[in-house]
Parts: structure tokens; C-alpha cells; sequence
């Protein structure tokens, strides 16, 4: 849990740039790819969570898997609570 904190606020954030808006803009091409409405921004943390589980589930367990669940279960609630 510490390490998922660390780099989703800071590692991670840096190259990757502020999650929300980045997952928010993820969730209105992949809803534009469906033909459906935008995905929330907490909808499309939770779908990487579950292909992180996947990987988990299909392929060799490793930390990072699990770490990224944690990430993603975090910045999905952070998103929650902001509306997103």
C-alpha cells in the first residue's frame, strides 16, 4: 500500500501526469470506441485493476500486479469522492 502511494503521487504522477484527467480522457476514447457514453474516470481504474488481476490470475503473480491493483483502487476513490 505504501509503495502503490508513493507512485501514484509521486513516480508515477510525474510521467504520467495527473491521473484522474488522464483516466478521464482514457474513459472518452474507450466509451467513443464503444459507441457509448464516456466512462467516469473511477469506472476505467477499476477496469486496469481487473486486467491487473487478470494478469495475476493467467500469467506469473508478480508485486507489481498487485501493487498497480492498490494504486488503481486508490485513485479510483480519490475520483469518487471528487464527482469524477
Amino acid at each position: 500500500m505504501q509503495e502503490a502511494a508513493r507512485l501514484t503521487v509521486g513516480d508515477r504522477r510525474r510521467t504520467h501526469g495527473d491521473a484522474t484527467a488522464q483516466h478521464t480522457a482514457l474513459g472518452r476514447m474507450w466509451g467513443a470506441m464503444l459507441g457509448v457514453p464516456d466512462l467516469p474516470a473511477s469506472t476505467v481504474m477499476g477496469m486496469l485493476a481487473a486486467l491487473k488481476l487478470s494478469r495475476a490470475a493467467h500469467g506469473t503473480p508478480t508485486r507489481d500486479h498487485y501493487v498497480d491493483i492498490a494504486g488503481y483502487a486508490s485513485l479510483a476513490w480519490t475520483a469518487i469522492e471528487a464527482g469524477q
